[in-house]
């Protein structure tokens, strides 16, 4: 990702939406997120500059582009989201995608960007695979003692209250990270 790059977050109020729609905001990207209208001034807050409502609108049907679309929760495909991806753009998901088509699908997308120009200039999957190392550890604190980034918390469970803490979280209803106290 590069600054000024925009990008579009779908699921910006759960731990990872959230998350991202912070960092990438510090990181110059313009940021549009997918959210429930009741959690737009939250994601606003959070560093995005378009919130679209979840429930009353189909964010492949509005007429901007992006170069990079995160979906955070897997609610969405690469083949719904390639016709609002820029030449060159990447789809990028939390999760295996139906079938685990993410996974071959960013296996061709890496051989099709050290392609000739017209293939590289393709719009392809980006499967994110986590760094290792105690360096990312201190670039976090070092973003949260800046304070460029805050996790969002809905709620605190102790370990004795697991299973309703489980079903909490999928209940759908949460917004950020739910806790568990040990």
């Amino acid at each position: 990702m590069r600054s000024g790059d925009r990008v579009l977050v779908i699921g910006a109020t759960g731990g990872i939406g959230s998350a991202a729609v912070q960092l990438l905001a510090h990181l110059g990207a313009k940021v549009s997120a997918v959210c429930a209208a009741e959690h737009g001034e939250l994601v606003r807050g959070l560093g995005a500059e378009l919130v679209i409502d979840r429930f009353t609108e189909d964010v492949t049907a509005r007429p901007e582009r992006y170069d990079v679309v995160v979906d955070a929760v897997g609610k969405s495909t690469f083949a719904a989201c390639r016709p609002i991806l820029l030449p060159g753009g990447r789809y990028v998901s939390s999760e295996l995608g139906p079938g685990g088509q993410n996974l071959p699908l960013s296996v061709l997308g890496a051989v099709a960007a050290k392609m000739p120009r017209q293939l590289s200039a393709a719009r392809r999957v980006v499967f994110p695979y986590p760094e290792e190392g105690q360096h990312v550890a201190q670039e976090i604190a070092g973003l949260l003692g800046s304070g460029a980034f805050s996790p969002v918390i809905d709620r605190e469970y102790g370990l004795d209250e697991i299973v309703e803490a489980y079903r909490y979280v999928e209940s759908g209803e949460k917004v950020g990270s739910v806790v568990i106290r040990m």
